[in-house]
Order: C-alpha cells, then sequence, then structure tokens
C-alpha cells in the first residue's frame, strides 16, 4: 500500500504506528528501497500473507462444499417476492412459494424488495486492463511478480501479475448512463495504461489485451453494511 503525496504519506505512517503498537506483522518501505519495487517515491506499508483468488474458481468451490454438507441449490430461479410472516418468511419464485425461518440477501446492491436502503449505497463503475504476456526483459523493469500493489488515490488503483501479464484496476467513478459506458471505458482504460507507463517506463507503448468496466455498488461511508432488516 504506497504512496507518493503528502497526505497519503501521513495516513499510511499512521497506520503503520497503530498495526505496530496492536503487534500486527508490518513493515515499512521508503526511500530507493520502495523505488526499486514499485517505482514509487514515497512511503509503503509492506504486510504479508495477502492474495488474489479467481472469484468465480472460489464460488464454485464454495458451493461444492456446501452441497457436500447437504445444501440444496437452486440456480436461476429469480424472487418474485419476499413477504415476512410472523415466525417465517415466505419467497415466492416462477415454481412456487419457498417458505424458511430466515433469509440471507447477498447482493451487491439493495434489490426492489429493499428500496429504502439505497440511499446508503453509491453506484460506481470501474475500469480494468489486463496487458498481453510481457517479454522477460520488460518483467524484470516492472513490480515483483509476488507483490499486490495499491495505492491512496481517491479512488484507488490495483495491480498485480496473472502469470505474464499484469492486470491493473482503477480509477473508479459513479456509474454512468448506459449510452455514455462504451467511450467512457476507452478513456479510462487508456488512462490507465499512461499512468502505469509512468510508473514503470519500460511498459510503454504496450497496448492492453483485455479493457473492460465493471459495474459495482459501495456503501456511503465504505464500512460493509450488513444485519437484519
Amino acid at each position: 500500500h504506497v504512496s507518493s503525496t503528502p497526505e497519503g504519506i501521513r495516513r499510511l505512517e499512521r497506520e503503520y504506528s497503530a498495526r505496530r503498537d496492536a503487534g500486527l506483522d508490518v513493515a515499512a518501505a521508503e526511500g530507493s528501497a520502495l523505488f526499486r519495487q514499485t517505482g514509487a517515491n514515497g512511503f509503503g506499508l509492506v504486510s504479508h500473507g495477502n492474495a488474489s483468488v479467481d472469484p468465480y474458481k472460489a464460488t464454485l468451490g464454495l458451493a461444492r462444499a456446501a452441497a457436500a454438507r447437504g445444501a440444496q441449490l437452486f440456480e436461476q430461479s429469480p424472487v418474485r417476492r419476499i413477504r415476512s410472516q410472523r415466525r417465517t418468511v415466505e419467497i415466492r419464485t416462477e415454481g412456487g412459494v419457498v417458505t424458511a425461518s430466515k433469509v440471507v440477501i447477498a447482493s451487491g446492491y439493495p434489490t426492489d424488495d429493499f428500496k429504502p436502503l439505497r440511499r446508503r449505497f453509491a453506484r460506481c463503475d470501474g475500469y480494468v486492463v489486463l496487458t498481453p504476456e510481457l517479454p522477460a526483459g520488460v518483467r524484470r523493469e516492472m513490480t515483483p511478480d509476488g507483490l499486490i500493489l495499491r495505492d491512496t488515490a481517491s479512488p484507488d488503483h490495483w495491480l498485480h501479475w496473472i502469470g505474464n501479464r499484469v492486470l491493473c484496476a482503477g480509477p473508479d467513478q459513479a456509474s454512468l448512463p448506459e449510452r455514455a459506458r462504451e467511450r467512457a471505458t476507452v478513456q479510462r482504460t487508456g488512462q490507465l495504461m499512461y499512468e502505469l507507463s509512468v510508473l514503470r517506463p519500460a511498459i510503454s507503448g504496450v497496448m492492453p489485451e483485455y479493457a473492460w468496466d465493471v459495474a459495482y455498488s459501495r456503501t456511503i461511508d465504505g464500512v460493509p453494511y450488513f444485519g437484519p432488516h
């Protein structure tokens, strides 16, 4: 987690002190050591044991484990209505009604049954680029392949390796109308590649092999929103 701005550096230094005082495994990086690894001048907060996962494979793994323990899975079954009773909840689908003691709604954005909660959320568009496989000479000039890099910009950027390719994500913005999304994706992913080349000049001139936008929502204060409703 790295920053080159005075405000971001102060923020990371406070975070470093708090983690160290709490006895957590954390280290700091700055000066030439930070520049060699990230191409940035400033301050870096280094934590260990982080990872990236393939969300699709992780979801399938969770589903297989749940099914092995007796869970029943029903895909492509749109819920038309949820009605609360005194002790139960009725879930109405096209095929019938399911009665349950509890229902868990796991959604990135409140569904129509929970419209009053929408004021607590903001819809956003994020942008991602994935480079082609990079030659060995370019890879040596990039960040180490075991490093997941995040900055303190608002919105922030993420960078990590997938095989011999670099994946870079950001900068997010408020969700756009459908008619404006294609143009915004071209502009924002071009901006991402430029910012990546400023950080690591060795990648200058490389065009992304894939570029796309990601629609998602977040809570207004950034804190996960969950609990009984």
